[in-house]
């Protein structure tokens, strides 16, 4: 998979089989376009 800051983190979580418990999204230290991040928890389906 290519390095790609548009796609849709959920939905690629979703779309590979599992599903989503919680879903956090915050913004590290850095340049704002960089720095989006994602922590989460999510069972197989």
């Amino acid at each position: 998979m290519v390095c790609n800051i548009n796609r849709k983190i959920d939905r690629l979580v979703e779309d590979g089989g599992f599903e989503l418990e919680r879903l956090d999204r915050f913004r590290a230290k850095g340049p704002g376009i960089v720095a989006q991040m994602y922590r989460g928890v999510a069972t197989r389906t």
